[in-house]
């Protein structure tokens, strides 16, 4: 079970997965463009429930 943070800024969108939120230091990102980050989430109903489904962790690495 992760903590998760999704954030965004004009162009780029953050996604960040905390494995224990007392250790902030730790954790899994992603950074995507904006415009891909809106098409999962068109395809994903605009539900971040959904969109978070699609998340994978291999390799120590998130993957969407």
């Amino acid at each position: 079970m992760y903590l998760i943070e999704i954030s965004r800024n004009a162009l780029k969108v953050f996604i960040l997965l905390f494995p224990n939120f007392e250790v902030p230091e730790i954790y899994l990102c992603e950074v995507m463009a904006e415009k891909k980050a809106q098409k999962l989430m068109t395809e994903s109903s605009n539900m971040f429930e959904e969109l978070i489904k699609k998340f994978h962790i291999k390799y120590g690495k998130l993957q969407i």
